[in-house]
């Protein structure tokens, strides 16, 4: 079983090519 996550927009910003958020992202299992 594969649970999938709904996670709210956010801005990101770039770290060593990575893109990282600025908050943790509030993520619910739908």
């Amino acid at each position: 079983m594969t649970k999938k996550k709904y996670c709210k927009k956010q801005k990101f910003f770039n770290v060593g090519g990575r893109l990282q958020p600025l908050r943790t992202p509030l993520c619910r299992d739908l």
